[in-house]
């Protein structure tokens, strides 16, 4: 098994993207989440990768 850290949700997205979109159906909250984070990191509020999760 190889384990891949990601610090960029942008770069996550690009490597899964199409696979978690296949059965978009299951992986809807997954998706949600990444597009969220991306969104965030677009926007230059990733300064604390945490931040989205300080929201709830």
């Amino acid at each position: 098994m190889q384990l891949k850290i990601f610090r960029q949700p942008s770069v996550f997205m690009s490597h899964v993207q199409s696979f978690l979109e296949r059965n978009e159906a299951l992986n809807n909250l997954p998706l949600g989440i990444l597009y969220r984070l991306v969104r965030f990191e677009q926007e230059g509020e990733m300064s604390d990768p945490f931040q989205p999760l300080k929201m709830i």
